[in-house]
């Protein structure tokens, strides 16, 4: 006779008060755990992340820069924000990047933009608000703006939308800054490379080296004014904010340490994206050089310095920076 008790399974008795799992306070020391490993984490892939923008951000300026000098090798001249370009009549207002669309990989766009009529009028106003990635970077808020600001341009109203731009031209030093001692007395109203009022300008024309010229920077974020990284609490709503807008280039006037980033002052870099050298990168910003290499400019750069790298014909001398 089979014994009953050798067929039945074995049991497994589990001591009373032996635990299984995990306790409270042991799931709490993990996710704690977890999160400082993410706080360590965190700030290492964010600055991977803007410096890959950044990177962005220089390549967008250098094609900028390719697209300026095959600009000038076709007409014979730098583009302005305002002259036609040679075989055209008239003087129609227009952007200088405008004028570079077909050299940046846009001639389908520039075929439909009309220079023989102003920026804002038919049929550029179905071009103006197209979004163009080349004239964006990547590390200002929302990069695809569309500014409507009214203006009034030779007494035509215009609201129409357009498409933002976080680079401009540097027309030259401000007329603020004459007689501050902010700058040297040779730079005090010095015009750009880029210059405007149907002004032709060339390569050749730059004398102090086309590698210590700027002629492009960022002034990015417009129409909405920031002033040292915060929109502005007036909620103003800045002019020359789209890549058409003949507004765009800018003078720089500096600004002082108060509350508005009021103009003149001491501060070059990175104050306010009224008419000034501005972005969105922590401690410096993009520029373009006449010969078409770009540049991370400390905010903390000297303005006698800036105003020496804008004027290209006023033979200050440029030591370090």
């Amino acid at each position: 006779m089979t014994n009953s008790r050798a067929r039945q399974p074995m049991r497994t008795h589990i001591p009373l008060g032996r635990r299984v799992g995990f306790s409270l306070i042991e799931l709490l020391v993990v996710i704690a755990i977890i999160a400082v490993l993410i706080g360590l984490l965190l700030p290492a892939v964010q600055q991977a992340r803007e410096a890959a923008r950044r990177s962005q951000c220089s390549n967008n300026l250098k094609q900028i820069g390719l697209a300026l000098h095959n600009y000038e090798g076709q007409w014979g001249m730098l583009p302005t924000a305002t002259r036609t370009t040679p075989t055209q009549t008239g003087r129609k207002q227009a952007a200088a990047l405008a004028r570079l669309l077909p050299f940046v990989e846009q001639s389908s766009l520039a075929k439909r933009y009309d220079f023989r009529v102003n920026w804002f009028e038919a049929p550029n106003t179905s071009v103006i608000p197209t979004q163009l990635a080349v004239f964006q970077c990547p590390s200002t808020p929302n990069s695809n703006r569309i500014d409507t600001k009214p203006i009034t341009v030779g007494g035509v109203s215009f609201a129409g939308p357009r498409a933002c731009a976080d680079y401009a031209p540097v027309e030259g030093v401000g007329a603020l800054l004459t007689g501050t001692g902010l700058v040297d007395k040779q730079s005090e109203g010095g015009m750009g490379a880029l210059q405007v009022n149907f002004t032709q300008s060339r390569i050749g024309d730059i004398r102090d080296g086309t590698s210590s010229t700027i002629t492009i920077a960022e002034d990015a974020g417009r129409p909405v004014w920031y002033i040292r990284g915060k929109i502005d609490p007036l909620a103003t709503v800045l002019p020359g904010g789209g890549w058409a807008d003949d507004e765009q280039d800018f003078f720089m006037h500096g600004a002082k340490s108060d509350a508005l980033a009021s103009a003149p002052g001491p501060c070059a870099i990175n104050c306010h994206n009224d008419g000034e050298i501005y972005s969105f990168h922590n401690g410096i910003a993009n520029v373009l050089f006449a010969d078409g290499h770009t540049k991370s400019l400390s905010a903390g750069t000297d303005i006698r310095v800036v105003a020496r790298l804008i004027t290209p014909r006023s033979r200050e001398v440029v030591a370090d920076y």
